[in-house]
């Protein structure tokens, strides 16, 4: 199965998750699904799907049995892999190394070298927040859909998913 733009998007935030976090992030290979489940106390899960949706009764009753197999490959799902924080923070690094001599440079790296295990990383949020780094937001955004295209291809290996088109 092909992937489209908006999946790796979702992959993108599954995969910076922080280590911390009960959510947990799969790709179902039987229905070609991704999902979240989330714990709610109890033993209890819920299951939303890729448009933050819980699942159908009978979606969460197949998946809720095979997700208890989640270890035999016979069930066919996948828990996406997380990126951890000093991952996050080379991620950032390396991108920041093409921009010698930017205003504020220093203080960016500054900020990644000091990246929290967070939902999103740092650059996502300073980027955002300076209009004198509005085009170096947009190569920052490509720049982390090629990086997790990379990090996600033993992922896709796995699953049978073709992420290399985006």
């Amino acid at each position: 199965m092909a992937i489209d733009k908006e999946k790796v998007l979702f992959l993108m935030m599954a995969m910076t998750v922080p280590w911390h976090s009960e959510r947990h992030y799969f790709y179902d290979s039987v229905t070609e699904m991704f999902f979240y489940s989330k714990p709610l106390g109890k033993g209890k899960l819920a299951l939303y799907n890729f448009y933050e949706f819980p699942l159908s009764e009978r979606e969460y009753a197949d998946i809720a049995v095979r997700l208890e197999l989640i270890d035999d490959d016979f069930y066919e799902i996948t828990e996406i892999p997380r990126v951890n924080t000093q991952e996050k923070i080379d991620i950032q690094l390396n991108f920041l190394s093409h921009f010698e001599g930017v205003f504020q440079l220093k203080n960016l790296i500054t900020a990644v070298k000091n990246q929290k295990d967070d939902y999103k990383m740092v650059l996502d949020t300073l980027l955002s927040k300076n209009d004198n780094t509005e085009l170096m937001a947009l190569y920052w955004n490509d720049f982390k859909l090629k990086t997790v295209i990379t990090y996600a291809s033993a992922f896709s290996k796995k699953t049978g998913l073709n992420i290399s088109g985006i």
